[in-house]
This record gives C-alpha cells, sequence and structure tokens, in this order.
C-alpha cells in the first residue's frame, strides 16, 4: 500500500509539470478584440470598437423621438417598410366642440334647461310654442319660456267665436266679439316674477231658441278683469294662479248675481329638461258646476313639438313652416266652453242661466318676428246644455254644431 500511494504521488506531480515540459497552455481570451476586417451592418462598413453595450437593436425601426404622452398627438411609427406612417387627427372628432363634452357655444334657446337638440333650424330657430294665442292667459308672457321681454302693455287682443244655430227649433247660434289687453307690474311682492292685470269685454249675441218654452235675450255681455302670476319658470317647484273678476249679464238686468268670480290654482313639477307636471283644481263657478279637478303634463320634447296634454283644456302643437318672417304651427285643441250670465227672461222675470259645451278643434297659430300673433280654427261642438237656475223646466240641449273661431293679437 505504501508503494501504491508513492507511485500516485509522482503521477500527480507529473500532470502538474506538463506546461513546464512543453505542453500547450490553457488559452483565456483577452476581454478586447480587434477584428481583422469591420464588421458589415446593412451594407456599411462599421469601424471595430470594443465589446460592450449593444447600439444595434434588430428590432427597432429607427426611432426619431421618445414616445409622445399626449393622447391625442400621432404616434411615431418610424421607417414602414409598407408606405409613409398614416396621419392622425391632432384631437378625436368631438361633436359639441373643441372640448369633449361641452359645447362651444351656448344654445340658442331659452328654454330653463337649454336646447339638447341642437339647432336644426340655424340661427333663427322658431320660437317656443305659446302656450295658446287666445287662453285665458293669454296676456302675460308664456309662463313656460324665458327671454320675453316685459312690456308695460303686454298686447291688444281680438278675437270672434261663431257656433252655427243648425236646428231651427232647438238650435242655438252664438256669436262673441272680444276685446283685452294686458298690463305687467315687475316683481310682484318682491318677487322676481311680474302680476299680470288683464282687462276685457265680450258681446254676446244669441240666436234661438223657437218653439220652445225657454227664452234668451238677443244680447248678454261680460266685463271682467284677470289677474295672473306665475313663479319662476325655472325652479323644479312652481305655482301657476289665476283668478277673474267681473259682470256677466245681460243689458236689461244687473244685480248682485251678475257679479262672479271664476279661477285656477296649480302646482307645478319639473319632471325633467322638457317635461312638466301641471295638478289643482279649475273653479268654473257654474250654476250646475263649481269645480273641475286639473291636472296633466307639459311635454316640448324639440322647439318643433308642444303637447299640453292637460284637462280640461288640451293643445297638442307642432311647428309647421316659416313664410317669410311668420312662424305657422299646426295644433289640435279641446275645451269646456261656455259661461254663466244674469238675464231677464220674456215675462219680465229675472234669472240665471249656464251654457255648456265641449269643443274640440283644429287650427293654426302665426307668430312673426314683432311679437304679433293670429290664429284660426275650426271645430266641432257637442254636449250642448242651457240650464235656468229659476226655471230648470225650461232646460234644453241644442243640437251639436260646428265653430269657426280667429284672432289677432299685437
Amino acid at each position: 500500500m505504501r508503494n501504491l500511494a508513492i507511485i500516485a504521488l509522482l503521477a500527480w506531480t507529473a500532470l502538474a509539470a506538463a506546461p513546464a515540459m512543453g505542453q500547450a497552455p490553457i488559452y483565456n481570451p483577452p476581454t478586447t478584440i480587434v477584428p481583422s476586417t469591420a464588421p458589415n451592418v446593412g451594407g456599411v462598413a462599421q469601424a471595430g470598437s470594443t465589446l460592450g453595450t449593444p447600439s444595434f437593436d434588430p428590432y427597432a425601426i429607427t426611432p426619431s423621438a421618445p414616445p409622445s404622452t399626449n393622447p391625442f398627438a400621432a404616434p411615431n411609427f418610424g421607417t414602414s417598410p409598407y408606405s409613409a406612417a398614416p396621419a392622425y387627427p391632432t384631437a378625436p372628432a368631438n361633436p359639441y366642440g373643441a372640448v369633449p363634452g361641452y359645447p362651444q357655444q351656448p344654445p340658442l334657446y331659452s328654454q330653463p334647461y337649454g336646447n339638447p337638440y341642437g339647432n336644426p333650424y340655424g340661427a333663427q330657430p322658431p320660437v317656443q310654442f305659446p302656450g295658446g294665442t287666445w287662453s285665458d292667459d293669454i296676456g302675460r308672457a308664456n309662463p313656460y319660456q324665458n327671454g320675453e321681454p316685459l312690456k308695460l302693455f303686454q298686447n291688444i287682443r281680438l278675437r270672434h267665436t261663431w257656433i252655427s244655430r243648425l236646428d231651427e227649433e232647438q238650435g242655438l247660434g252664438i256669436n262673441d266679439s272680444e276685446v283685452a289687453t294686458t298690463v305687467a307690474f315687475p316683481r310682484f311682492l318682491y318677487t322676481q316674477q311680474p302680476l299680470y292685470v288683464s282687462p276685457g269685454f265680450i258681446l254676446s249675441l244669441w240666436d234661438g231658441p223657437a218653439g220652445l218654452p225657454a227664452d234668451l235675450p238677443p244680447s248678454a255681455y261680460s266685463a271682467y278683469v284677470d289677474f295672473d302670476y306665475v313663479t319662476n319658470p325655472q325652479a323644479r317647484l312652481g305655482a301657476d294662479l289665476h283668478v277673474r273678476l267681473g259682470v256677466f249679464t245681460d243689458f236689461s238686468t244687473f244685480n248682485t248675481r251678475s257679479f262672479r268670480g271664476s279661477g285656477r290654482g296649480l302646482g307645478t313639477y319639473r319632471l325633467t329638461p322638457t317635461a312638466q307636471a301641471k295638478f289643482g283644481v279649475e273653479y268654473i263657478n257654474r250654476n250646475d258646476l263649481k269645480l273641475l279637478p286639473a291636472f296633466g303634463v307639459l311635454w316640448t320634447p324639440n322647439p318643433q313639438v308642444r303637447f299640453d296634454v292637460y284637462f280640461p283644456k288640451p293643445k297638442l302643437g307642432v311647428y309647421v313652416t316659416t313664410w317669410g318672417s311668420t312662424e305657422i304651427w299646426g295644433y289640435l285643441a279641446g275645451e269646456y266652453g261656455g259661461g254663466y250670465w244674469t238675464i231677464e227672461r220674456a215675462d219680465g222675470s229675472s234669472d240665471r242661466i249656464d251654457i255648456n259645451d265641449l269643443r274640440v278643434s283644429l287650427g293654426a297659430d302665426f307668430i312673426t318676428g314683432r311679437s304679433t300673433k293670429a290664429f284660426i280654427e275650426a271645430g266641432y261642438v257637442f254636449n250642448r246644455d242651457v240650464v235656468y237656475v229659476v226655471s230648470p223646466l225650461d232646460n234644453f240641449s241644442p243640437g251639436d254644431s260646428f265653430m269657426l273661431r280667429g284672432g289677432i293679437a299685437f
């Protein structure tokens, strides 16, 4: 064993001494090299260099600048093997203007919440459809439209209504001629809204009946004063108040019963920027009927349409066209018509009467740029009754008829 250990030690010593005896040394490469020929990249000879951080990325396409952090700037694609880099807009298309989400110009309409439908009519859009050229509150500015200038005298109004007699015996023909105006008192009770006072006069001419115990005088009149107040139409909650006081009689009778009052009280609630609910009562103060429920929704989905779905006086209107400077609107309307008067009977006694009917009409409103308004309509009159208070046995029902009505306000 001892001899074997000596032999192994001698063999290891011989191997360690091999370089000294002419054996090739182990090669350690230098940290730098100088190539005999310069490398060729893309057909261009490159100068010799030391190894270090590579300066060539085979996956890059010659970027000219760091990528932009502007989300609207065109991305840099470098050199494309197919074509030039595509052109990109400086900002995405925006239907509302330069700033996303906000209109560049304010709406042209004077609605409380602006016009969400843009301006389909150019610089001169149609005005918001008026509340009705000859409704009870024609004298005041439309409570559902802002921007109408306040004047001391709002307008002078003329209107005529003709209802055909038709039936010779039990028929009743009516001609009503009306004139009215309105005076505005601003900042009523220290509010921002005015009080509108509208005096008016109606001359009624009656034709019929014949061959009945009932009789009517040939004429009567209504002299009245209306008071109207509407809270700020931009508020979510509001009120619409109307009071009429007057004398309603023929030219031969005048007593305490000739004085009458009527009115309307509505609460309003804006459901959306284009819809407003209305609810309350109409105090018509007829001899046989005192109160009517009043409710509905005023809906203006766009400046071309105004649907006043309101009981007892609905009106559905649409914009038709503009002729010169005059806007033309078509409408379908309904109302609870008639009135009440004190009269002198043929035998010299006094009585009180109601004339009640329902009316449905098709018409057109004409509105000029100078605030002159006119209308004309044709309608059907039905459910007609003449009610006597002192002599109820004389009550009668005229037959259905048709109506023509027209007016102008300036």
